[in-house]
C-alpha cells in the first residue's frame, strides 16, 4: 500500500499522471496560478519529484549532487495504521490503512533568504491545490495502482522547516494523512 501510494503521489506531482479529463494538474501547473503579493516573483518551477522507491541515493537519505533545484521529495513519514485482519473473502476482500502519513518536502539550495521563505509558501499553496485535484471524486481511477487506492485525505498540514539534507535544505513540507485501501490483500 505504501509503495503504490508513494509512487502515485510522486507521479501526480510531476505530471506523469493526468486527471480524468487528461489535463496536467501537477504542482508546476499550479505554481503560476497562485496569487502573489505585490512584486513577489513567481517561485521557480519544480525541477524534479523524487521518491525513495525509485531513487537509490534518496533511499539512503542523500540527494544526488547532479540534481537541479528546487525539487520535491515524496515518501512515507512513518508506519501506517493498517487493519490487522481481513474479514471478507476474495474477491470482495480488502485491507484499509486508516492513517498513512506521507511527507512532500520542498528542497532548495537557498538556505536563508526572504525570497526563499516566500517561495516555500507559494509552492506549498500550489502543492495543496494539486493535491486537492488528485482527491476529486472524478480522479478516483487515477488514485488506484496495483489494486491499492488512495481513498481520501483525512488531514493536511503544511509549513516551513529548515533542515539540512547534505548541502541542500528542506525549506517546507506538506504532510498528508491518507486513508488507503488494498483491494488485493
Amino acid at each position: 500500500m505504501i509503495l503504490e501510494s508513494t509512487r502515485t503521489l510522486a507521479d501526480w506531482y510531476v505530471g506523469v499522471l493526468k486527471d480524468a479529463l487528461g489535463a496536467d494538474q501537477s504542482v508546476n501547473t499550479w505554481i503560476p496560478k497562485v496569487p502573489r503579493d505585490g512584486k513577489d516573483p513567481q517561485p521557480p518551477l519544480i525541477k524534479a519529484v523524487l521518491d525513495p522507491t525509485r531513487d537509490k541515493l534518496l533511499a539512503r537519505g542523500v540527494v544526488s549532487p547532479a540534481a537541479r533545484f528546487p525539487i520535491l521529495l515524496v515518501g512515507p513519514s512513518g508506519a501506517a495504521e493498517i487493519q490487522g485482519q481481513v474479514r471478507t473473502l476474495p474477491p470482495a476482500a480488502y485491507r484499509d490503512a486508516e492513517r498513512a502519513t506521507f511527507i512532500i518536502a520542498y528542497v532548495t539550495e537557498k538556505e536563508e533568504s526572504a525570497q526563499a521563505d516566500a517561495e516555500i509558501w507559494y509552492t506549498l499553496r500550489a502543492l495543496t491545490a494539486s493535491t486537492q485535484q488528485l482527491l476529486l471524486d472524478s480522479n478516483q481511477p487515477v488514485r488506484i495502482r496495483n489494486g491499492t487506492e488512495i481513498r481520501n485525505c483525512q488531514k493536511m498540514r503544511w509549513g516551513p522547516t529548515l533542515q539540512s539534507i547534505g548541502a541542500h535544505c528542506i525549506r517546507g513540507v506538506l504532510e498528508l494523512e491518507l486513508q488507503l485501501r488494498d483491494g488485493q490483500p
